[in-house]
């Protein structure tokens, strides 16, 4: 009925849809989780926006520094210190910001 390469070659092609159909959901988790991750960095910019004395902020995650506040375009702190100045103070200057070490 069936040869051996009919036979091999069908489980060749099983392995490669499956193979591509656990890549596809890789990815997708992969894509939900940088929709989640953007998510939260948004809610937490908004949440802290109008405590921080200086409009040219961001967030970003940074792996020899973890997740940074970036003024400027060039200029960043470790964001867990600035929360730590905001939880403290209520609010975050620019001078505060530039003397973070």
């Amino acid at each position: 009925m069936f040869n051996l390469s009919t036979i091999l070659f069908a489980l060749w092609c099983i392995g490669c849809v499956s193979k591509s159909f656990i890549m596809d959901r890789k990815l997708k988790k992969l894509i939900t989780a940088q929709q989640k991750y953007e998510g939260v960095i948004s809610q937490v910019q908004e949440e802290i926006k109008n405590k921080i004395e200086f409009d040219d902020f961001f967030i970003q995650y940074q792996p020899s520094d973890g997740f940074v506040l970036v003024y400027g375009g060039w200029e960043n702190r470790s964001l867990a210190t600035c929360l730590s100045i905001i939880k403290d103070e209520g609010r975050l200057t620019l001078e505060e910001y530039l003397s973070i070490n």
